[in-house]
């Protein structure tokens, strides 16, 4: 056995994790939360864009004024 290495993995702030689960579930869950946060992200993207191109008749029908929807519409998709 390696001095360095004693085959339990861990991780400052992560050893809960890794005693409460093992390492394929603890992959599976990062794997998971990686793809929520790219739908999220794409999500997102694709509303900003629609809310770009309303009118200023439609953004004064749902009560948004037209620089409230710029300035949401230019935030970067990863920023909520």
């Amino acid at each position: 056995m390696n001095k360095f290495f004693t085959g339990t993995p861990h991780v400052h702030g992560t050893a809960s994790i890794h005693s409460a689960r093992g390492w394929g579930e603890t992959i599976e869950y990062v794997w998971k939360r990686i793809v929520e946060t790219l739908w999220l992200w794409h999500d997102r993207a694709r509303q900003r864009r629609q809310l770009s191109k309303l009118t200023s008749y439609q953004l004064d029908d749902i009560g948004i004024s037209p620089s409230a929807a710029a300035y949401e519409a230019d935030k970067p998709f990863w920023r909520s």
